[in-house]
């Protein structure tokens, strides 16, 4: 979205979920980015899928999946949520991403796990953020019958100047 004025009004904006590749939302902003109390730009469990009955967890080529147990990994190791540390000592999913340029998104939980948090990019150097809404990119929650988390995504945000209370 490019505009000189983008006002986000409704409840929450998501991207689309996806298996590899996944889908950045990135917002241009030129003058004013306005998130109001109780909307979100939300791209949580838009990440990497977690494992299913089907297949294992989806993971960016070169990285580790989580095993049955571990919760996705992405900036940290995932830990399990059932308290099965024997998955985590095996083989948690390998721990990616950078804390100086956030672009990749979390990783899935291992079988019958979550999905991972999106990539949202906010792209607004000479503008001003006002923030009293949410930018979430939270892992998923864990599906009915499963057992793992997911990772959390990333948050980029870049501008001249952030203004409200609202939570990133």
């Amino acid at each position: 979205v490019t505009d000189r004025r983008t006002v986000l009004t409704s409840p929450e904006v998501t991207s689309p979920g996806s298996l590899v590749p996944y889908y950045p939302l990135e917002l241009e902003i030129g003058a004013t980015l306005a998130v109001a109390h109780g909307a979100a730009i939300d791209v949580s469990g838009r990440g990497l899928l977690g494992g299913r009955s089907s297949h294992d967890p989806i993971v960016l080529p070169g990285e580790r999946a989580s095993v049955p147990g571990a919760a996705g990994s992405h900036g940290g190791m995932g830990h399990p949520t059932n308290g099965d540390w024997l998955a985590l000592l095996l083989a948690p999913g390998s721990v990616y991403g950078s804390i100086r340029d956030p672009r990749l998104p979390g990783g899935g939980g291992g079988r019958t796990g979550g999905s991972g948090g999106g990539v949202v990019r906010i792209d607004a150097p000479t503008a001003t953020v006002r923030l009293s809404g949410d930018l979430l990119a939270d892992g998923g929650p864990v599906p009915s019958g499963g057992y793992s988390g997911a990772a959390g995504g990333s948050v980029r945000l870049r501008t001249q100047r952030l203004e409200g209370r609202g939570a990133i």
